[in-house]
């Protein structure tokens, strides 16, 4: 075993990367309403007429496209999804989204648009079995969290599908629900068992050198490295050299030639361009500025070359330049099978090689797009073609944080490292436990690809830098020797966090999500006996599942404590319940962020008419269980007043209170049916709706007997939620309630179940007796 793994510096970690259950959350996907309708790409097959048809069963506006208009409002691009026979097939995949997000990239970047792409690499991003050839189709989703950089208003997600032998209409269903139903991941899986899933990256250091198992790299071995003889990828093989003894064959487009002799001893630019000129005017030659730049780049990349070399010699290792274009599959064959007879067999093989050309999606030409895509993909098809006769033991790939998160400028590089990536597991799966194979995100380094605008701008946004001697040992552990979970973990990001919203464009607006409620029979049929004077209208305890629900959705990583300062601003109507449906649109955005957050909820009607507004509170741990007594108001008995019929209008589906165990001056209690015994039809409630309904019907009829009428709720000031509030069986409720006037008062309801476990608790519900109601007889 190799030496222990090198202390680094604190903000510097090792992530890796899994599945994670997202339950859809009941909320649709803003912009799929614009102008042009849903706009659906060709899949190769029938999925996008199926698609089509079943968005428009559903009520959306929706049509087939072979080719994305420039005035595209939403677009779903399906070409993830098209059978591939080779990898020349698959990678056309990417440059075709690519194509189509930068004809909306302008129009994205200032308004809200939509722009789905749907792929299958297995229904879980490579992470799972999949065929290999499909790898290579995987750039879409960092094209997608790139778009999200440059397009904060779009509405955007990447669906890996698997299609598994399902019909086209029953994978239309699929993405029509994921589409109105999923919420607003931005990476959704949705496997072949209709699991759906989400991506997240997770510290896991690695274990001491003495849980290490034999380096599978020694003295003597030869390791093939793209790009490896300048830079960072120097770097590492240098440690890397230093621990294992091996001998590297470092590939790279710089041509070693002689320095002049007019060179020897200058090192700046100045000095350099001087002595380069005059040589060429006694030589009788001009030289252009361009020219002259380039002669001194090749000259300064040349002499880096030879100090990589020497510096891998002196660490221990062997090295051996070959000036090689890493796409060119004859010179590169060639220069390998040289290699193999004077060194022999090659054992291990990394793709370090890369280029950058930052420039926003809409800005972008092919060749630009070309140039950074093809230096990672065809290099990396050459390499593994010229070593798919070699035994090796080691595969690695340098690729970026970029393709985790996206990156402002940097879709190509970022969609290329996504492809590394991939390919990456499917390797692994193919080759199996024989070959150790890893894929390194890099955040960004010292002395790397990073100018000095860059570094102030990551420093601004709290991104570390990795220096170049922690990064190297960093990379050198990975490839030491690695057991168990470990060793299984391909994709990884090295440096700081993955975290997305660290490398939005500083000054860029805080984010802020807005997602879509449909509502109408089909989809909310308990609704129905919910109406007033013959109309339905949503209760109070729906508006704060909502609330619920993008809160979650916006913060993911945090567990909802409350939603707090509920505000009724005016009640939602649904005219068109029994028609085309209503519309509303639900916005959330951070007000403040520190050991939890604070979330400001609205939402909003047509013409965006505010209804109703909140805050929300998260925290990193779950609610600790409350284990006080519950409070016991001084009740009589309720007798034999009605329920039902005067005061509360609620039919049959909202017929939730059981019992009445009485009512008082100080308050109320019954027992309550919840939404689980009410049969209201949603697999992932975040609240009790039924039961919080229930709840504002005792105080309602409280009102009838303290108040003397019909009041209405107003407001809540707050709900606090248990870590588990849902019961399966009774809720029992307990309501402690006052007067504030002759015609207003206050509550703190109680939910429990029939053990005595909180589950929920509203405090400072506000009445407010209604003026137009008639005086009914006292309970």
């Amino acid at each position: 075993s190799g030496p222990a793994p090198v202390s680094h510096h604190a903000e510097l970690g090792r992530y890796a990367l899994e599945l994670v259950a997202a339950p859809a959350i009941g909320l649709a996907r803003l912009g799929l309403h614009g102008a042009s309708g849903v706009l659906v790409s060709s899949d190769g097959g029938e999925v996008a007429p199926a698609l089509v048809a079943e968005l428009e069963r559903r009520g959306l506006r929706a049509r087939c496209i072979t080719e994305v208009p420039a005035d595209a409002d939403a677009v779903v691009f399906l070409g993830g999804l098209r059978e591939v026979a080779n990898e020349d097939q698959a990678i056309a995949i990417n440059r075709e989204a690519f194509a189509a997000a930068r004809t909306v990239g302008a129009r994205f970047a200032k308004q809200a648009g939509l722009f789905i792409s749907v792929q299958d690499t297995g229904g879980g991003f490579g992470l799972e079995p999949c065929p290999p050839v499909r790898a290579y189709l995987a750039g879409l989703p960092a094209l997608i969290k790139t778009a999200k950089q440059e397009w904060p208003a779009a509405s955007l997600a990447a669906i890996d599908i698997a299609r598994a032998g399902r019909s086209p209409a029953e994978l239309a269903v699929a993405i029509a629900d994921e589409l109105l139903l999923g919420g607003g991941d931005l990476e959704v899986a949705l496997s072949a068992s209709g699991e759906r899933r989400t991506l997240r990256s997770f510290v896991s250091p690695l274990p001491s050198a003495s849980a290490s198992a034999s380096a599978p790299i020694g003295r003597g071995d030869v390791v093939v490295v793209s790009g490896g003889a300048r830079g960072v990828t120097a770097a590492c093989v240098i440690e890397w050299a230093k621990r294992s003894g091996a001998r590297f064959v470092l590939l790279g487009r710089t041509p070693l030639e002689a320095e002049p002799a007019s060179c020897r001893g200058l090192s700046d630019d100045a000095g350099l361009k001087r002595a380069l000129l005059a040589d060429a005017k006694a030589a009788g030659r001009s030289l252009s500025p361009v020219e002259l730049s380039r002669q001194v780049a090749t000259l300064v990349s040349g002499r880096e070359v030879h100090a990589t070399l020497a510096a891998v010699g002196k660490a221990g290792g062997e090295a051996r330049y070959v000036s090689v274009d890493v796409q060119d599959h004859v010179a590169l064959a060639a220069a390998l099978a040289e290699v193999r007879t004077q060194w022999g067999p090659i054992a291990g093989l990394v793709h370090g090689a890369g280029v950058l050309a930052d420039k926003r999606i809409a800005e972008l030409a092919d060749e630009q797009f070309d140039r950074v895509f093809d230096t990672k993909i065809a290099g990396l098809r050459a390499l593994l073609h010229a070593c798919s006769g070699d035994a090796l033991r080691v595969m690695g790939m340098f690729s970026s944080v970029s393709a985790r998160c996206g990156n402002n400028g940097q879709v190509a590089y970022a969609m290329a490292n996504e492809i590394l990536n991939k390919v990456a597991q499917a390797e692994a799966r193919t080759r199996g436990p024989a070959v150790l194979v890893k894929s390194f995100g890099w955040g960004p380094w010292e002395g790397g690809m990073v100018n000095p605008q860059l570094r102030a701008h990551f420093a601004e946004l709290g991104v570390p830098m990795i220096p170049l001697a922690v990064g190297a040992a960093m990379f050198a552990d990975e490839l030491g020797g690695l057991v168990g979970d470990h060793r299984s973990q391909i994709e990884l990001v090295l440096g700081g966090e993955p975290r997305p919203e660290a490398l939005l464009v500083a000054g860029s607006e805080a984010r802020v999500l807005e997602l879509e409620v449909h509502i109408d029979r089909r989809t909310h049929a308990y609704l129905a006996d919910h109406a007033i004077a013959g109309t339905v209208v949503v209760p109070v305890g729906l508006a704060v599942e909502w609330f619920s629900r993008i809160a979650r959705a916006f913060r993911p990583d945090l567990h909802l404590r409350s939603v707090k300062d509920i505000r009724v601003l005016k009640g939602i109507k649904l005219h068109q319940f029994e028609a085309g449906g209503d519309r509303l649109t639900l916005r959330c955005r951070q007000l403040s962020n520190g050991d939890g957050a604070l979330l400001e909820l609205e939402i909003l009607g047509a013409g965006d008419v505010r209804h109703y507004r909140a805050q929300a509170e998260l925290a990193k741990t779950r609610a600790a269980i409350d284990t006080s007594a519950a409070p016991q108001p001084k009740l009589h008995a309720w007798g034999d007043a009605t329920i039902y019929g005067d005061v509360l209008f609620h039919g049959r589906e909202f017929q939730v209170i059981e019992g009445l165990d009485g009512v008082g001056e100080g308050g109320i209690s019954g027992t309550l049916k919840g939404v689980h015994e009410a049969g209201w039809k949603w697999d992932t409630w975040q609240t009790d709706v039924a039961a919080l309904d229930g709840g504002l019907q005792l105080l309602l009829l409280w009102a009838r007997d303290q108040l003397g009428g019909a009041s209405l709720p107003m407001g809540i000031g707050e709900l606090r939620i248990a870590d588990q509030p849902l019961s399966r069986g009774p809720v029992r409720v307990v309501a402690s309630c006052r007067k504030t006037s002759a015609s207003q008062a206050v509550a703190d309801v109680l939910f429990l179940d029939q053990a005595g476990t909180r589950l929920s608790e509203l405090r400072n519900a506000q009445l407010v007796l209604r003026p137009d109601s008639p005086r009914p007889a006292q309970a």
